[in-house]
């Protein structure tokens, strides 16, 4: 109980940090004392999970149950049972009493994880229970009173959905309520040293792993489709598998390459996403001058940086 204590102290710690994640904490904490909806937006694996955690544990529901519900488990056919629960003797296999997602998060936290996945009968069954703050379990006769907060995420693009009618409209814009969008890790490249380090911390058993320069430089220039729950998974791996501790370039290039077209030669790899990270400066900060800002090199060697990889910065990038 202590580590798992220590572990989210450490998770939350770097959360904080994140400089990359700055603007969307920063919203979060507006709303840690507020029952309000966070809807968090972004790509699996960028960490939506531990946010909703964050969250709860810094709220003044830090002290009730944190209950999180994977959405895409739950078949539709099981959908009362599992969120509501079941008296005894409701159905045949109804031995005993059961209590639902809602009941278990009574004065704490409900986080549907890939909410998008639930289908427009069950949405409508949510959003009562939702609204009235009552749930019916299956076999009851009367409704019961839930007081939790409910926190949401998914991948799915909501709006696309709206359109196509694959989510109801009172649905939607009631957990439409603080949606934050998580950037994905390869648009947050300055949180990776620091996960690096956590991960490793975490990890590693007795003396601390540490990994070669050149290995830091292939894991910050990698593009990681898997975002980070793969460098999570890629640092678990390596100190597990790791000679003396150690995590070296050829151990984690394998890996690595399996997902991306990653170069077998190291100054190529760095090259490569070098040039990517450059390539998507100059189009997010649409300057030279702005993007050696945002990247904290000079504006001469930003310059030359292009020359070198061909890039040809158009006319409004001048």
């Amino acid at each position: 109980m202590q580590s798992m204590q220590k572990d989210t102290i450490r998770s939350f710690s770097s959360i904080k940090m994140c400089k990359g994640l700055q603007p969307e904490v920063q919203i979060l904490n507006r709303h840690l004392h507020v029952d309000t909806i966070p809807l968090l937006l972004g790509p699996s694996g960028v960490g939506k999970n531990e946010l909703a955690k964050y969250v709860h544990y810094n709220s003044h529901r830090k002290y009730g149950p944190f209950i999180e519900v994977n959405c895409a488990s739950i078949p539709e056919d099981r959908f009362e049972a599992e969120m509501f629960g079941w008296q005894k003797g409701s159905f045949t296999t109804a031995l005993y009493n059961r209590k639902g997602y809602f009941q278990m998060a009574h004065n704490g936290t409900l986080f549907l994880d890939e909410i998008a996945e639930f289908s427009t009968s069950c949405q409508a069954k949510m959003l009562s229970a939702i609204e009235t703050k009552t749930i019916l379990p299956l076999g009851a006769h009367r409704p019961i009173n839930v007081d939790c907060r409910i926190m949401a995420a998914t991948n799915a693009d909501l709006k696309e959905m709206l359109k196509r009618d694959s989510i109801l409209e009172p649905f939607f814009w009631r957990i439409w309520e603080v949606p934050i969008r998580i950037k994905s890790l390869n648009d947050r490249k300055s949180d990776i040293p620091l996960l690096i380090n956590y991960f490793l911390e975490k990890y590693s058993s007795g003396k601390l792993s540490i990994i070669e320069p050149d290995a830091q430089k292939m894991l910050l220039y990698y593009s990681w489709p898997g975002n980070v729950r793969q460098l999570k998974n890629t640092i678990k791996r390596a100190v597990a598998e790791s000679e003396n501790k150690i995590i070296t370039v050829e151990l984690i290039k394998p890996w690595l390459a399996e997902f991306d077209d990653i170069s077998y030669d190291l100054k190529s790899a760095i090259g490569t996403y070098e040039k990517r990270i450059i390539e998507s400066a100059l189009v997010s900060k649409e300057s030279i001058k702005n993007a050696a800002r945002f990247l904290d090199i000079p504006y001469s060697t930003l310059k030359s940086k292009c020359k070198k990889y061909n890039i040809k910065p158009s006319s409004k990038h001048n």
